[in-house]
């Protein structure tokens, strides 16, 4: 998967380096590039502080010091009663110098191109007050994909804020960008993991899905007892989800087997693979596909023609990934789900990364423009945790052609 995902990476580069080859309109010598968020549509103001946890019964794996124990940052969005201004605006990233040096050669931005990091304008408060509309509010754990970070999806933890839940930004050290521990900066490590087998990446997976319920775990100490008394008593652990990007997505899979205090979870365009595949999910699960992630509709010597000039080792692994994944994907769902693929979407229509109007980010987006497609992707998601985590009725789920032409269900279950 990860070989998968750089060498699509390589081609949405390749097509933004012609797009501003000589000729085209050249970028201006100072962070002038923006990204603008989707103001989000619910009836609370959004809410969000930094916290950063360490699990002491853990080894950092990706360090050689055994002393070593995993840490886990996380962006906390939340409701609030609060508004956003200029005052007290939440920055984009915690860590922005760090996000900008890194991503910029992961993206093949300019340094120029990525200071747009630096800028972006969000609609939370910086540690406001915890709303007083409700006595608690449901709680979403978010796990960001390969290269990313907490704050790699903010359209859709901003706009999940505003309808009334507690969002969780998880920080996977060394596995994205931009990520600071209390040490300092720590760096992407997943070069090792290029087209590994399933079992790698299931290992790999399994790491992500262990923060998650160490980052469970210690929301249910914050409940007790949290310093601030922003959160004490306040979360409302018996509603509890959990959704993710790429990686994540599978890691939200894989989490879901582990502890069954996820009541439901979303895999965002993440590939499946064992445990969690062979094993199954039993609570609802929903698995959204990108139609434009995985190249459609071709023939098997299409695809490994496709393979071996993308450099696959394996090219016939390439094959079954690709002609896998919906069959795979309907074997994970044991009870109540969907396999939902949006027609024309792109495996990066879940970040942030399309809203910024660069070469390169531009050629990352699929047919459908970003704030149209993310709407579909805000609305899918809130929906179905708000029927099985609040139960309430999901239109967007139960009629959805009727709004969304693009939303092609091939499972309902």
């Amino acid at each position: 998967m990860h070989q998968l995902i750089t060498a699509l990476l390589a081609t949405v580069l390749l097509a933004g380096a012609q797009a501003a080859a000589p000729g085209a309109a050249s970028c201006p010598p100072q962070d002038t590039q923006t990204m603008r968020l989707p103001e989000p549509d619910g009836p609370f103001n959004v809410g969000r502080v930094s916290l950063s946890l360490t699990d002491p019964a853990r080894e950092e794996t990706f360090t050689a010091d055994p002393n070593d124990r995993r840490e886990v940052p996380i962006e906390v969005w939340y409701p609030a009663d609060e508004r956003d201004n200029d005052r007290n605006r939440a920055p984009y990233h915690p860590h922005a110098e760090h996000l900008v040096a890194e991503i910029a050669p992961v993206l093949g931005l300019t340094p120029e191109q990525a200071g747009a990091f630096r800028h972006v304008r969000t609609h939370a408060a910086q540690e406001a007050d915890l709303s007083r509309r409700r006595a608690q509010y449901p709680v979403l754990l978010f796990s960001h994909g390969n290269f990313g970070r907490s704050t790699q999806s903010t359209f859709q933890a901003e706009e999940l804020a505003s309808q009334g839940y507690v969002v969780v930004g998880l920080n996977h050290p060394y596995m994205g960008t931009g990520i600071s521990i209390s040490t300092g900066p720590v760096f992407y490590a997943g070069s090792g993991f290029i087209y590994p087998s399933d079992d790698v990446l299931a290992g790999y997976y399994d790491i992500m899905a262990r923060d998650a319920v160490f980052v469970l775990d210690e929301l249910h100490r914050l409940n007790q007892a949290d310093a601030s008394g922003r959160f004490t008593g306040r979360l409302d652990l018996a509603r509890v989800g959990m959704f993710g990007h790429s990686d994540g997505g599978a890691a939200t899979a894989r989490a879901l087997t582990l502890d069954a205090r996820f009541k439901a979870g979303i895999n965002q365009d993440g590939y499946p693979v064992p445990p969690a595949q062979s094993l199954g999910i039993s609570q609802p699960f929903a698995y959204l596909i990108a139609s434009k992630t995985f190249p459609e509709g071709k023939t098997e010597a299409e695809l490994l023609e496709l393979a071996l000039y993308w450099g696959f080792d394996d090219p016939q692994r390439f094959v079954d990934l690709v002609t896998q994944r919906v069959p795979r994907a309907k074997a994970l769902i044991k009870g109540e789900g969907y396999v939902i693929r949006l027609d024309g979407a792109s495996h990066y229509d879940f970040t942030d990364l399309v809203l910024l109007d660069t070469p390169p980010t531009q050629a990352m987006r699929g047919d459908m423009a970003p704030h149209y497609v993310q709407r579909i992707i805000n609305e899918t998601t809130q929906q179905f945790f708000d029927k099985y985590l609040k139960g309430k009725p999901a239109p967007v789920l139960d009629r959805p052609r009727a709004r969304y032409p693009q939303m092609d269900f091939l499972l309902r279950q």
